[in-house]
């Protein structure tokens, strides 16, 4: 009997440590090793499953320092791309105000409307690319801090004050009272501006409005993003916060776009712990829906 105990411990607990090793191995942590203890088959198959473990670890650092060094070279590309671009919005903001450039023809105002939101336009699309590489790797960094809601959308609303001018569209905010949420202040004025931003490419000029809310519900402080463009079919609901994905209609097509704006929203939303969500008519408009929890202080 006590030599059957023996025999039977000598197997059971080396095959208990591999196991244990191959649980943390499966969590995502490949520093533990798998000791041989013995030079039998037990000995043999933790010798075994080591070497395996070390291949995994190699490739796993490879593929970690190939992310790192897209990351790298993407936010290189991107910083190149941007740089000069600050200094041509700037211009055409001077060129837009006589006070400092002089006054304009109507049509050199048209020219430079039409430079300052292509410009926008690329801007935009360069910090998508970029945010959505973010998100993919998990690597997108996310704050805490409280602010006051008003504030956050009137600052949204100031940055769209010339291209809205350009379109000659209604920009409006309904605020029922003042409301502050514990998040992340910069991500979220990031999803109202990449909604906003589509709104505003979408709805017709002279006759477009645009209403921008946030509201308290319980929990949450959800906020919208409404306006009077063409609207939505139904069956493209499901798929609009999908990467690359472009409602198949001529209006579309005529605007451009990548498909990429709303899925960083959509990653953004969802990190900080919240959904979104479209309700939209074909010929009606449409309204983007997010939602953010409320934190309380710690």
């Amino acid at each position: 009997i006590i030599i059957g105990v023996f025999i039977a411990r000598s197997i059971s607990i080396p095959i208990e440590k591999l196991g244990d090793t191959a649980d943390k191995i499966a969590e995502g942590n490949f520093d533990v090793e798998a000791k041989a203890t013995s030079k039998d088959e037990i000995g043999e198959l933790a010798l075994r499953f080591e070497n395996m473990r070390q291949r995994i670890k190699t490739s796993n650092e490879k593929l970690e320092q190939k992310d790192k060094l897209k990351e790298e070279f993407l936010s290189m590309i991107t910083h190149e791309l941007k740089s000069p671009l600050t200094p041509i919005t700037g211009y055409c903001e001077a060129l837009k105000r006589p006070e400092i450039m002089g006054p304009m023809s109507e049509k050199q105002t048209r020219a430079v409307d039409t430079i300052y939101s292509n410009v926008i336009k690329l801007r935009k699309l360069i910090g998508d690319v970029l945010d959505a590489q973010k998100l993919d790797l998990g690597r997108m960094k996310f704050d805490n801090d409280e602010f006051e809601i008003d504030k956050l959308i009137k600052s949204v609303i100031n940055d769209f004050k010339f291209t809205v001018e350009a379109k000659k569209i209604q920009l409006v905010t309904s605020m029922k009272e003042k409301l502050t949420l514990k998040s992340d202040r910069q991500r979220i004025g990031q999803v109202l501006s990449n909604l906003l931003y589509n709104a505003v490419d979408f709805i017709p000029e002279e006759k477009g409005v645009i209403e921008l809310r946030g509201e308290e519900k319980v929990d949450k402080v959800i906020f919208s993003v409404k306006d009077n463009g063409p609207g939505i079919p139904d069956d493209e609901h499901k798929n609009i916060f999908v990467k690359f994905f472009q409602v198949d209609t001529s209006v579309t097509r005529k605007h451009g776009g990548t498909g990429i704006g709303l899925s960083v929203c959509q990653g953004i939303v969802e990190n900080l712990g919240g959904r979104i969500w479209v309700e939209s008519e074909l010929g009606k408009g449409s309204t983007f829906y997010f939602s953010i929890p409320k934190h309380e202080e710690e």
